[in-house]
């Protein structure tokens, strides 16, 4: 399992450095990590409940050594740490083409990261479109019309984000 993250990671860190690479290539890598990350999670979700078992079982013990080297193995293998986050120059790239949905059930409006802008879109289909910046810490910003300051800010995983105003959070509804 530590040496197909080492790989993953080796993989990363050559494909990064390529920065021209095609959509196309993109598209598949994503597809195969996608097709593998849902074909060990099961795997992956029995091992971590053997794992926390196991931290318990240790703990009841008072071999306090043993559980923090069990919680050591919990991080590695837990998937919020399986896949490394986007480096800041990487985040635009890896939302381009993307929609997302208010997670607010109620609200019908959507966002749309395209050409380097960002796009509202209303019930009706409108479109109005900003220009966004890199402002770091996974965080893009734009002037939105009255000139007021809106961030973006993504989870680790660039599965959702926090709109600061009007404060609302959306979801990843497109693959990339």
């Amino acid at each position: 399992m530590k040496h197909t993250k080492l790989i993953t990671l080796l993989a990363l860190t050559i494909s990064s450095a390529w920065s021209q690479e095609p959509d196309r290539l993109r598209s598949l890598r994503d597809s195969y990590r996608s097709a593998v990350e849902r074909s060990t999670a099961p795997l992956t979700k029995t091992y971590l409940t053997e794992l926390e078992k196991l931290k318990t079982e240790l703990t009841k013990k008072g071999d306090l050594q043993g559980a923090l080297a069990v919680e050591s193995e919990i991080k590695v293998i837990s998937p919020t740490a399986q896949a490394p986050a986007p480096n800041d120059d990487d985040i635009a790239k890896s939302i381009e083409g993307t929609d997302w949905r208010n997670k607010n059930k109620a609200a019908k409006d959507g966002i749309r990261f395209e050409g380097g802008k960002v796009f509202f879109v209303d019930q009706s289909g409108g479109r109005r479109g900003y220009v966004f910046t890199n402002e770091g810490q996974r965080t893009l910003g734009f002037n939105y019309g009255s000139g007021q300051k809106v961030l973006i800010t993504f989870d680790r995983q660039l599965k959702t984000f926090e709109l600061s105003a009007p404060k609302s959070s959306f979801e990843r509804v497109s693959p990339k």
